[in-house]
């Protein structure tokens, strides 16, 4: 018996549909591992800050510590998720997609969850809020005259972090690549 393979063609548009599908995959990913990625950063943040001030923690009492401590574990386990459509260019396809742009979108909100960190160092006297550069925590005035720390130093992002980035990146391209067709 011969069996005879028959190559399936697909229109541009079941092509399409398909990347949007993969790009909703890798977005999703995107979003768990930066969400990991940050409990993680806030932790390991946390304990550099606890372990390089030795002058800070010898002062604090047990108590203090501890509640330094648990301050630290209930940010990392509730801090908001990572999550924002408007970044994706699947979910909105109208709009002109620019990976370096896409990188700085989500650098700033990364950098404004980092910055939740700050009010607990600076709480714990780690970093002062009026100092423009207090360890990588920047604090400014937000519009209702309160103050907002946010994280100025460079993200290094985790290799798979930036794997997603690029497999994003390539799929949007063979996506623009097939609206041309």
């Amino acid at each position: 018996m011969n069996i005879v393979k028959k190559k399936i063609e697909l229109s541009n548009q079941e092509k399409f549909n398909q990347i949007i599908d993969i790009l909703e995959v890798i977005s999703v990913n995107i979003n768990k591992d930066i969400n990991i990625f940050i409990k993680n950063w806030i932790i390991s943040t946390s304990k550099y800050f606890f372990s390089s001030y030795p002058l800070i923690t010898n002062k604090m009492s047990e108590e203090l510590k501890s509640d330094f401590l648990k301050e630290v574990n209930y940010l990392a386990e509730n801090i908001e998720p990572f999550e924002d459509d408007t970044i994706w260019w699947h979910k909105a396809q109208d709009k002109q997609f620019d990976y370096k742009n896409f990188h700085t979108l989500i650098e700033e909100k990364v950098r404004t969850k980092f910055g939740k960190l700050g009010y607990i160092l600076e709480y714990f006297n780690f970093i002062l809020k009026d100092k423009f550069d207090s360890e990588g925590f920047k604090c400014s005035r937000a519009g209702n005259n309160d103050y907002e720390f946010k994280y100025i130093y460079m993200i290094y992002w985790s290799k798979q972090i930036k794997i997603g980035f690029d497999h994003y990146n390539d799929n949007y391209k063979y996506a623009k690549e097939i609206i041309r067709q």
